[in-house]
C-alpha cells in the first residue's frame, strides 16, 4: 500500500485521501498553478499588441505591393484580326525582345530590364488589348450589311511601375515600340518572302507563256502562207463577197473565202504579237523584281528587327534604282511598287507608333481605396493575432499538464512507500507516529 506525505501538514494519509485532496486542489487551480482568470487576462494582453503589429505589417505590405504608378495609352492601328492573331506569338518572344533592345541600346536600362523580366503570355494579355470598332453589345443592333470586316481600330496599352510615373510611361513606350516592331517585322518578312518566291515562280510561268505564243505565231504564219498560195491559184475568189460561204465536196463544213481567211489570220497574228510584247515586258519587270529582292536578302542582317527591315528596304531602293525615279517605264514600274510597300507600312502605322492618347505620366500611386485597405489589414491582423494567441495558449497548457505529480515538492502531495512485514522500510512512518 502507498501513502502520501502532505508537505503542508507534514502528515501521512492514504493514497485515496491524497487523490481527493489533489482533485479538490485542481478544482481551484489551473494546470500551471495560477487561476484561469489571470491566464485570460495575460492572453488578452498578448492579443492586442499582436493585432496592432500584424495589421500594420499587412497595411505596409499592401501599400507597397498593391499600389503602383499606372500609365495608359492608345495607338491607332488598323489590322486584320486574323493577321494580328497570327503575329501575336512574337509579342512575348524573349529572344526577339532581347534583339530589339540591343538594337535600340535599351537592354541595360531600367525599363529594358523590367520588360526582360516580365515578358510572358499573361503579361501581354493583361497590358496589350486589341480594340474593335464594335463591342459585343453593339453587334446585335447591326445588320449584316452594316457590319465591317474584322479590322481593329487600335491597341489599348497599360503599364505599371513601383518607382515613378515617368518609369511607367517609359516602360509602356518601350513595350509599344517592341509590339509595333514585331508586327512590322512579321509583315515585311512575309512580303519579302512572297515577292521573292512569286518572282521565281513567275519567271517559269512567263517563259512557258512566251513559248506558247511563239508556237501559235509559227502555226498562224504557216496557215497564212498556205492561204495566200490558195488565193493565188484561185484569183476569181478575190471577187467573191467576204460573207459568201463555199462548200467543200469532201466534207460538209463551211469555209470563208481565202481572202477573208487571210484577213482573219493576220488579225490573230497581230493579237498574238501584242500579247507577246506584253509578256516580254512583264518578264522584264519580273526579272528586275527578282534581282532586287535577291540583292536585298544578301544585304539584310541575320534575325533583323522590323526597323532594320524597313530601313534596309529603303536603302536597297536607293541603291538599286538610284536617288531619282528611273526613265525606263518597266524599271520605274518596279520602283513605284516598292515605294508603295514602304508607304503601306507607314499608312498602317507600323513604321512608327502613333499615339492618339498617352502615354500618361501619373503623379500618384493607384490601387485599392485607402479605407478598404485599412479595413482588410485590420481584419487580417485580428485573425492572425487570434490564431497566434490561441496556439500560444494551447502549447502552454499542454506543457503544464505534461508535468508529473511525482516530481518533488510543488505544493501538492508526495508519495512514500510503506514497509513490509519486517518494518524496515516503514520506520520513518513509525517514528512520525511516536512523535
Amino acid at each position: 500500500m502507498l501513502m502520501c506525505r502532505n508537505n503542508d501538514k507534514n502528515t501521512i494519509t492514504s493514497s485515496i485521501f491524497c487523490n481527493a485532496d489533489e482533485t479538490e486542489s485542481r478544482g481551484t487551480r489551473g494546470p500551471s498553478g495560477p487561476s484561469m482568470g489571470a491566464s485570460d487576462h495575460r492572453s488578452m494582453a498578448h492579443f492586442v499588441p499582436l493585432t496592432i503589429v500584424f495589421a500594420a505589417a499587412a497595411y505596409i505590405a499592401g501599400h507597397t505591393f498593391g499600389y503602383s504608378y499606372e500609365s495608359k495609352g492608345f495607338i491607332s492601328l488598323h489590322r486584320d484580326v486574323s493577321q494580328y492573331n497570327a503575329q501575336r506569338p512574337a509579342f512575348y518572344d524573349v529572344a526577339q525582345l532581347r534583339r530589339f533592345l540591343e538594337h535600340k541600346n535599351k537592354l541595360n536600362t531600367p525599363e529594358g530590364a523590367f520588360l526582360m523580366n516580365s515578358l510572358n503570355v499573361a503579361f501581354i494579355a493583361k497590358n496589350v488589348v486589341l480594340t474593335m470598332p464594335y463591342g459585343k453589345d453593339d453587334v446585335r443592333y447591326l445588320g449584316d450589311k452594316d457590319k465591317l470586316p474584322s479590322v481593329s481600330t487600335g491597341l489599348e496599352l497599360t503599364m505599371r511601375s513601383k518607382d515613378s510615373g515617368e518609369q511607367a510611361a517609359a516602360s509602356m513606350k518601350l513595350l509599344t515600340d517592341f509590339v509595333i516592331d514585331q508586327m512590322l517585322k512579321q509583315t515585311l518578312t512575309s512580303e519579302f518572302r512572297n515577292k521573292l518566291l512569286s518572282a521565281k515562280g513567275k519567271r517559269q510561268t512567263l517563259d512557258n507563256q512566251l513559248i506558247g505564243i511563239d508556237q501559235n505565231l509559227v502555226e498562224l504564219t504557216a496557215r497564212l502562207d498556205d492561204t495566200r498560195q490558195i488565193a493565188a491559184r484561185y484569183p476569181e475568189a478575190a471577187r467573191l463577197n467576204e460573207r459568201q460561204l463555199l462548200t467543200t465536196t469532201g466534207e460538209s463544213g463551211r469555209f470563208l473565202s481565202p481572202m477573208a481567211q487571210m484577213i482573219g489570220l493576220e488579225a490573230d497574228i497581230a493579237a498574238l504579237k501584242t500579247s507577246q510584247q506584253r509578256l516580254k515586258r512583264t518578264e522584264q519587270a519580273n526579272t528586275i523584281t527578282l534581282e532586287f529582292y535577291e540583292s536585298l536578302n544578301k544585304r539584310l542582317p541575320t534575325n533583323p528587327t522590323g526597323d532594320q527591315l524597313l530601313n534596309g528596304l529603303i536603302a536597297e531602293i536607293k541603291t538599286h534604282f538610284g536617288e531619282t525615279p528611273p526613265e525606263d517605264d518597266v524599271t520605274r514600274e518596279v520602283y513605284n511598287n516598292e515605294l508603295l510597300l514602304v508607304q503601306s507600312m507607314r499608312t498602317q502605322g507600323l513604321a512608327q507608333p502613333r499615339f492618339t492618347s498617352g502615354p500618361t505620366v501619373p503623379s500618384n500611386r493607384q490601387g485599392l481605396p485607402r479605407h478598404l485597405l485599412l479595413a482588410l489589414s485590420l481584419a487580417l491582423g485580428v485573425g492572425v493575432a487570434g490564431v497566434t494567441t490561441l496556439l500560444y495558449a494551447i502549447v502552454k497548457a499542454s506543457r503544464a499538464t505534461s508535468k508529473s505529480p511525482f516530481d518533488g515538492p510543488t505544493g501538492g502531495a508526495e508519495f512514500a512507500p510503506i514497509s513490509g512485514i519486517d518494518g524496515s522500510a516503514g520506520e520513518p512512518a513509525n517514528q512520525q507516529r511516536r512523535a
